[in-house]
């Protein structure tokens, strides 16, 4: 036996006999994970208040929820994404295992409602009654702290006395932060509301070392409202209904395969919108699903545009309306179609987005994302331009059932054309045959298409619209007629590969039957609208053009939507209403 452990030995007999000997009986030891378990009584608590106008003061330079970090002795508050998504670590008292590590020690609760959401916490702190810390009892169990305290956010409620106030300050870098309040009573003695609106703007003022580019980032613009309603119809009953605006938006947490939106596309929330000059913010009303956009989601860089980095917004064709502008030429108010993402709002950059301002007097709104838009134009351009489709020609559309198919099957009706449709369904080959005109239908998924073409055009098919590539077009390649047109509109087989895919197996029957096949995409007729849209509302108007309209209510309903398109389960237009 060593001489050290001799020692210890001898100190833990000693420890026994100790406690063998003591008067009083050793005190019950519960194991969690790294802490005794304590009595709440016998720990200190405390409490930190700050009154509305010191939280006024420590936000009035354009702040965010940040600027608590210190305020309570302990309070440390963090973010890694710039003014969203706040973590909160508060010392606690009592124990003295707290683990920097751990996340989310700390409840934030507003107005007695506890905001478990991450964008939740990232809402600005303005028009408030109180900032309440409170530091509690703390230790780490399996790894996480157990909370260590509360902030208690206490807005100012609505009273019975008309009351307002409008408050600005201004700092270097063009910071700005407006702050204004109305409140009252709506009935007297029962219902009483107030409205709180919170505006806070700096310019980019950092750098950009390795571009060399001067005040690039750094800025923000934030605004933020609130709407309190106080409902008090007896002395013993008051209800308060609170509603505050955060921007939600679908991300990617990684790149979808197959099909799997479910599990790759997330709903997050923000506070705040970047807001450059030359742009502009709109309140989504609509938003367009396209089987193009898939190819945004791949790592392809040679598709319709540079994908989309996984965790930023996601995006599409949009409908809004303007509720701020820094541009000259679109004002507060205007309805416009654009691109922009799908979320509660967007910043709208002109020179890269193609907005469109929208006239809603006569047209239904939603059909500016149908027959009145991209969908309207690729179908007459492809048809019409591409196809150069004449009377008597045999017309065969694949996606048939699609928005762009059904609408490019109808104007080549239109122009006298023999129309055949390929879907996925009885009842959509039902639908195009007997209440959109087409001449007839092959359900590609119970019957052969080449041997079905092969029987309605014995003479060939002189115009293929070409939406979704892939076996569809190796079957019509079959039946084509001697310099025939093949209209490549989309890619539908492809669309969800990282990889090109083989071209098709029936190349060889371009040259054999001297084909023309030309590809066209949509924003190289953009600047047409004002050529092709009175067109269009004359058929339409007519009776001769029409779309169903698939709508999803709801943003949280977006991913059910999306997925429609490539599980065949959509007819038509389907679009977001937000």
């Amino acid at each position: 036996m060593s001489y050290r452990q001799l020692i210890l030995g001898l100190v833990a007999a000693l420890m026994v006999s100790s406690n063998l000997f003591a008067d009083s009986v050793m005190e019950e030891v519960v194991v969690t994970a790294q802490k005794k378990e304590e009595n709440i009584q016998e720990v200190p608590i405390s409490i930190t208040k700050m009154t509305g106008d010191r939280v006024t003061a420590r936000f009035a330079g354009g702040e965010d929820i940040l600027a608590l970090a210190q305020a309570a002795p302990g309070l440390h508050v963090e973010t890694s994404n710039g003014r969203l998504a706040p973590r909160f670590y508060l010392r606690g008292l009592g124990n003295a295992d707290f683990q920097q590590s751990a996340s989310q020690p700390v409840s934030i609760v507003f107005d007695d409602v506890p905001l478990e959401k991450v964008g939740f916490k990232s809402f600005p702190i303005f028009d408030v009654d109180s900032v309440e810390i409170s530091r509690g009892p703390q230790g780490t169990l399996f790894g996480r702290n157990t909370t260590a305290g509360i902030i208690h956010v206490k807005t100012r409620r609505p009273t019975e006395e008309s009351e307002g106030f409008v408050r600005a300050n201004i700092g270097e870098m063009g910071t700005r932060n407006i702050e204004a309040a109305i409140g009252g009573a709506v009935i007297e003695d029962q219902l009483m509301a107030r409205v709180s609106i919170l505006h806070q703007n700096r310019d980019n003022w950092v750098d950009n070392g390795f571009t060399q580019e001067d005040d690039v980032m750094g800025g923000f613009d934030i605004f933020a409202i609130r709407i309190q309603a106080l409902f008090a119809p007896s002395d013993d009953l008051d209800v308060l209904f609170l509603h505050q605006q955060n921007n939600r938006y679908w991300t990617m947490t990684s790149r979808p395969e197959g099909n799997n939106f479910d599990s790759c596309l997330e709903l997050r929330e923000e506070t705040s919108i970047p807001f450059p000059d030359g742009t502009f913010i709109t309140k989504n009303m609509f938003l367009s699903m396209d089987a193009g956009t898939r190819m945004y989601m791949t790592e392809r860089e040679d598709s319709y545009q540079p994908p989309i980095p996984v965790g930023e917004k996601l995006m599409g064709t949009v409908l809004g309306e303007i509720i701020e502008s820094r541009h000259p030429d679109f004002n507060v108010g205007q309805r416009l179609r654009s691109y922009g993402h799908w979320s509660d709002y967007s910043q709208v950059d002109p020179k890269q987005m193609f907005p469109s301002i929208v006239d809603d007097s006569e047209i239904d709104l939603s059909n500016y994302i149908g027959i009145y838009g991209a969908n309207g134009w690729t179908a007459y351009t492809g048809v019409v331009d591409t196809g150069k489709v004449k009377a008597g020609d045999n017309f065969v559309v694949s996606a048939a059932a699609g928005c762009t198919g059904m609408l490019a099957g109808q104007i080549a009706k239109i122009a006298g054309c023999r129309v055949i449709g390929i879907a996925g369904s009885d009842e959509k080959c039902r639908l195009i045959r007997e209440e959109f005109g087409f001449d007839a239908a092959i359900n590609y998924k119970t019957e052969d298409i080449s041997s079905c073409l092969r029987s309605l055009c014995p003479e060939g098919v002189n115009v293929y619209f070409d939406n979704v590539a892939g076996a569809t077009l190796d079957a019509v390649l079959e039946n084509m007629a001697i310099f025939g047109t093949v209209a490549v509109c989309g890619l539908m087989e492809n669309y969800g590969s990282v990889d090109r895919l083989p071209g098709p197996m029936n190349y060889d029957l371009v040259l054999m039957k001297r084909l023309r096949i030309e590809g066209f995409f949509s924003p190289d007729f953009y600047h047409r609208e004002h050529e092709i849209n009175p067109i269009l509302k004359k058929w339409h108007e007519q009776g001769a053009l029409s779309l169903p309209m698939q709508q999803a209510e709801g943003l949280d309903q977006l991913v059910k939507a999306y997925t429609s398109l490539f599980e065949g389960t959509n007819i038509g237009k389907v679009f977001v209403r937000v």
